[in-house]
């Protein structure tokens, strides 16, 4: 098919590439090095900045639902079983990548965000009309549109009412069209375009979620705690399996592991895609560069953490090989090997809960990306419609169909995306430079607070200091007089 040949023979360099050289210029350029500093991490995350919309928390987890789905089971299975273990190292060297990209995004889509109505809107669409001005730009934005409604349709609803499906039917044996209907009308009642609902339905849902699937899959890895060292080391000896005469830098990606680490990464976090930016847009944060930080850590999340605990688990249940089968059926088989009987109300319960809220995160980029190329509230209807129809007709589509279709739609996003994140470098940089002097100047302040006590624990208050500004000396008492003792 098209989709599997343009992924094949395309995307399979263009994405890792894009992505590394992307990330590496904009470190250089930008000068984005100081980003990983805790001082800077610090302050952005428990800082309090103030401003118009969701809270900075609350935009993380609305991403965070976008982001934890399928892509951290079914997406890191298919990987595995087609790519070999070493593909958990690329989707590591992804992450690393990844969380530059993120954190450009999205501070681009703060800087560049406008106000319609008193809520604030911004992603991918606005600041690549900036990067590229004139018809270029338009025509960039609508191109993007395209890519990351396609995206949203595939990815969204498509692979997650399948997954759901799949796990159903293992678990429950419900007929696959019962599935898709069952959960195309739960999207139905809770699907709407105001970032506020969808922080408040998300926001419940993620961190439930996150602590659960932790502990899970945590204590299936304490269980065969034995076994991981030797893991590892194959994890790292098969991501270097490909010959060097492969072709150098060609050879590299294009070997398996590389590329479905890399491509199940990037649908796992998105980062690069442009998709994100559109929840963290609607923050009450000052500092555009303060909320990119939360980008980082929602990439380090996602990947680093959850698709490694996803994928050491199929490792270990499979021994080291996972076979070529469906995403969910592997995962069901995986974690009913580690747990047993627990695992089908744990699957059933996670998978449906997971595909949920990213289906409804997905929803609501689709009509904010239509939004902001000027797309009419009938547009945007007709978009839902057919989202809810094909979330419906999903669970009977092949599932090479769904999946070579959402990586080709991911894929057209990143290459796009990544242009206009490198013709922003600049940008990105004075943004980044007026976060570290808010950094300096909290510091600053911080130590003033500290040494103002202390001062006046020691009497060099105000009321101590002459005009000038010097310390007073304290005088000395007058000697007191000799006491005459009368005989």
């Amino acid at each position: 098919m098209l989709a599997d040949l343009l992924n094949r023979s395309f995307f399979a360099v263009a994405v890792p590439a894009s992505l590394t050289l992307c990330a590496l210029f904009l470190l250089l350029r930008a000068r984005l090095f100081p980003i990983f500093s805790p001082r800077v991490i610090r302050f952005s995350l428990f800082g309090r900045e103030e401003g118009g919309g969701t809270s900075p928390l609350s935009a993380l987890f609305s991403a965070l639902s976008g982001t934890l789905g399928v892509g951290n089971l079914s997406g890191v299975a298919l990987a595995l079983s087609s790519g070999g273990a070493g593909a958990v190292f690329w989707m590591w060297v992804s992450a690393l990548f990844a969380s530059v990209l993120k954190y450009a995004e999205i501070t681009l889509a703060v800087a560049f965000r406008r106000f319609e109505g008193g809520k604030p809107h911004g992603g991918a669409p606005l600041y690549l009309s900036a990067a590229f001005p004139g018809r270029t730009g338009r025509a960039l934005s609508l191109l993007f549109t395209f890519f990351c409604a396609g995206g949203a349709l595939f990815l969204g609803s498509g692979v997650q009412s399948l997954a759901v499906a799949e796990t159903m039917e293992a678990t429950f044996s419900f007929p696959p069209l019962l599935s898709g209907l069952l959960f195309s009308l739960f999207t139905l009642l809770a699907l709407s375009e105001s970032a506020k609902k969808l922080s408040a339905v998300t926001g419940r849902l993620v961190p439930f979620l996150t602590f659960l699937y932790l502990g899970v899959t945590l204590w299936i890895l304490l269980a065969r705690a034995s076994l991981l060292p030797a893991l590892l080391a194959r994890i790292l000896r098969e991501a270097f399996s490909f010959r060097a005469a492969a072709g150098g830098s060609g050879g590299f990606f294009l070997s398996r592991a590389v590329r479905y680490g890399f491509v199940r990464g990037l649908v796992s976090n998105e980062a690069g895609c442009g998709t994100a930016p559109f929840a963290h847009a609607a923050v009450n944060q000052k500092l555009p560069a303060a909320q990119g930080i939360w980008g980082i850590a929602e990439v380090m999340i996602d990947t680093p953490l959850f698709c490694t605990l996803t994928a050491l688990t199929l490792l270990l249940s499979f021994d080291g090989a996972v076979p070529e089968g469906a995403g969910m059926g592997l995962v069901f088989l995986a974690f009913h090997r580690a747990i047993g009987g627990l695992a089908r109300p744990f699957l059933a319960a996670a998978v449906f809960l997971f595909a949920y809220g990213t289906t409804l995160c997905q929803a609501y980029y689709g009509c904010e990306a239509l939004f902001l190329v000027g797309a009419g509230r009938k547009a945007r209807k007709a978009f839902l419609c057919f989202f809810l129809l094909f979330s419906l007709s999903a669970p009977l589509l092949p599932a090479s169909f769904l999946w070579e279709h959402a990586d080709l739609f991911c894929s057209a996003a990143l290459c796009l995306n990544t242009s206009a994140l490198f013709f922003l470098a600049d940008k990105t940089g004075e943004l980044t430079r007026e976060l570290l002097a808010a950094v300096s100047a909290s510091r600053s302040e911080r130590k003033k607070a500290r040494r103002t006590p202390r001062a006046a624990l020691r009497g060099e208050g105000p009321s101590s200091r002459s005009p000038s500004g010097r310390s007073r000396k304290k005088e000395s008492p007058p000697p007191q007089a000799e006491r005459r003792s009368f005989r």
